[in-house]
């Protein structure tokens, strides 16, 4: 029988989308902190071809997918990572509809391969997360007949920024720190604990049975201080930082799965904090670990249940005093919740794939509500940018027009500068169709973004809204008077109006009205209402 050769992760991957896609030449490159373009796989492909704008417009695209038809066929883009791509240049002959069918599967499998390191295979000497948890179910077995349950600690610890090392040193390096991290965590192990990998650059340790808080803390650190000097790797040495999450039973979790539930609940907060260092799970973070997943749950379903309403805000031009637009904001009431932050959860659906359904709802109760004002206001949708990439937002809007009866001179599509606009050229095309329909567009939270000028500068826009923040400031920092001023008058010369969000006082409002600020909306001139006409 003949041997199986194990592929190293990058070789499988461009294995997989030379099968699935036919892809004639294939490349797996990224870019590390300093913007430097790294390669780390290739077959076939022209290194002249591709740069790091070209790496981070496909990362920067909201579903992960690039695809243009050129003269050879397709140039395919998928975001595997946050700066991690395959690019892929597919025959003519591949029909593009299964093309963009197969290409989400390639990706799928892809980021498997990257999380996993070869699905968890790689230290086959090793139990995986799964017999960690048999034996953590072990543990509290033996203890359940006891009045006083011996107390044991689960210890999540994980690389930092392993994409970067894999970037900048390559996935056979990576595996070595692991493995030296592996070493050096089972040398200051205390008898009877169990240590297990459980992929990617994850550790999983049990402490033995009658380990206390503070013999756990202990521990912990103990752990801490053995990963803290360098690592030496072929002659150089490379300063890993790792994070560690723990939990501690009973207090923590009372079976296996919530203990290690809790262990990824303390390991997510220390995420949200940068990093490299350590905590403790708590209720807090348990909770909201849980709620996300069901706040995301509970949100697929709002639309069908008729829990989505929206409040209108009044946008006010100064010279005149007069309402000229009304914005429409999303609310949500929960139920069992009730009303729950915007901000939680437009992020919530974003994470979850769901801000599309929600973005059509927005946009067709606002048209319907339009259509029967009886003044002729304009109406503000905000739409996230991820319909953009998928050149969709457009049909989608004409759709909405044409169902509606709104007259699209009526329409502003507000779109925020603080998400990513994908492929410049498909936003662009996306963007002057809008306008070509006669809707009107705006870039939201402009000033709060990566990139306000570049975006001003190359799409077609009628409008930018200042983000609140500048408000907070205005009148009490030098700087940011002058900032709002050049920017409105800016704006001016390039025949796009400006609005200002967060208008408080009086002063803020003089202020704008002497630049020449168009309009304005805030608590001095209205507050969000249901009920507004």
């Amino acid at each position: 029988m003949s041997s199986i050769t194990q592929l190293q992760p990058h070789t499988a991957i461009l294995e997989i989308a030379r099968r699935l896609l036919s892809a004639s030449s294939i490349c797996i490159c990224g870019f590390d902190p300093r913007d430097e373009l790294i390669e780390i796989a290739s077959e076939g492909m022209v290194e002249t071809k591709i740069t790091v704008e070209c790496v981070k417009s496909v990362c920067e695209a909201p579903d992960g997918l690039y695809l243009n038809r050129n003269g050879e066929g397709f140039q395919l883009g998928l975001a595997l990572e946050q700066d991690l791509t395959l690019l892929a240049q597919i025959p003519g002959s591949v029909d593009e509809a299964e093309l963009r069918d197969l290409a989400p599967y390639l990706a799928v499998c892809a980021r498997t391969i990257l999380g996993n390191q070869t699905l968890q295979t790689r230290r086959p000497d090793l139990p995986d997360r799964g017999l960690c948890g048999a034996h953590i179910h072990r543990l509290i077995d033996n203890t359940a007949d006891d009045t006083r349950k011996a107390s044991f600690s689960v210890i999540e610890i994980d690389l930092d920024h392993l994409n970067a090392l894999n970037l900048r040193f390559g996935w056979e390096t990576s595996n070595l720190v692991i493995d030296e991290a592996i070493r050096r965590v089972q040398t200051i192990l205390p008898a009877h604990a169990f240590l297990s990998y459980a992929g990617g650059g994850s550790i999983l340790v049990v402490s033995p049975p009658g380990t206390s808080m503070v013999m756990s803390r202990s521990l912990v650190d103990m752990v801490r201080q053995t990963l803290s000097p360098a690592i030496r790797i072929n002659g150089s040495e490379i300063q890993a930082s790792f994070s560690i999450g723990w939990a501690l039973y009973p207090e923590d979790g009372t079976n296996s799965a919530s203990m290690l539930q809790a262990a990824d609940a303390a390991m997510a907060e220390v995420r949200r904090h940068g990093g490299a260092h350590e905590r403790r799970a708590t209720s807090l973070s348990i909770a909201t670990l849980i709620g996300t997943s069901d706040l995301e749950r509970d949100l697929a379903g709002a639309v069908a249940r008729h829990e989505l309403s929206l409040n209108w805000m009044p946008i006010i031009a100064p010279g005149s005093q007069t309402v000229v637009a009304l914005e429409a904001l999303l609310r949500w009431e929960r139920p069992g919740s009730g009303h729950v932050p915007p901000d939680v959860f437009i992020q919530c659906a974003e994470n979850g794939g769901l801000i599309e359904k929600l973005d059509h709802w927005s946009l067709k109760h606002a048209c319907e509500a339009a259509a029967g004002w009886s003044h002729p206001l304009r109406v503000c949708v905000n739409i996230s940018p991820t319909w953009l990439a998928k050149r969709q937002l457009s049909a989608m809007v004409e759709s909405v027009l044409r169902e509606t009866g709104l007259s699209a001179e009526r329409l502003q599509i507000e779109l925020s500068e603080k998400r990513a606009f994908g492929p410049r050229d498909i936003a662009y095309q996306e963007l002057s169709r809008l306008r070509a329909l006669g809707v009107h567009v705006a870039l939201d939270d402009f000033g709060a973004g990566y990139s306000s000028l570049e975006r001003l500068a190359n799409f077609p826009v009628d409008q930018i809204k200042f983000d609140r923040s500048f408000m907070l400031r205005l009148n009490d920092d030098r700087r940011v008077n002058e900032v709002m001023g050049q920017a409105i008058q800016m704006a001016r010369r390039l025949g796009i109006s400006c609005c200002a969000k967060g208008v408080e006082t009086e002063r803020q409002m003089a202020f704008l009205d002497s630049y020449g600020c168009e309009e304005v909306q805030g608590y001095l001139l209205g507050i969000p209402t249901p009920d507004y006409l």
